[in-house]
């Protein structure tokens, strides 16, 4: 596969992006609401997305060997969690005191 300037242009550009500027490509490229996501999860959803575009997305046969790997090791269904209750890395907790919405990832 053979990089094209214009799709490395894309992936570098990125990082670099505002909150609303990363909104506005995922409502370009996926055409739905944006998720609540942290930064760094938007910007490996959207490099993942412009790379589908320009490359081509997973092979059926590729997708079919992920779906069997999926089920084999039983993680169907699951979702992630710790042992000792706590949440799991990457969570984004929010919460508005006195009119003022905070936000924390777990790190």
């Amino acid at each position: 596969m053979k990089a094209n300037v214009k799709t490395l242009k894309q992936l570098a550009a990125l990082p670099n992006l505002s909150p609303a500027m990363l909104n506005k490509k995922w409502k370009e490229f996926f055409d739905t609401e944006p998720p609540t996501w942290d930064k760094r999860a938007m910007v490996r959803r959207l490099a993942q997305r412009v790379q589908e575009l320009a490359y081509g997305g997973m092979t059926e046969r590729g997708c079919e060997r992920m779906k069997i790997k999926i089920q084999q090791e039983g993680l169907v269904g699951r979702t992630p969690s710790k042992q000792d209750g706590m949440p799991v890395v990457g969570t984004r907790l929010l919460r508005e005191w006195k009119g003022v919405q905070h936000s924390v990832t777990v790190t």
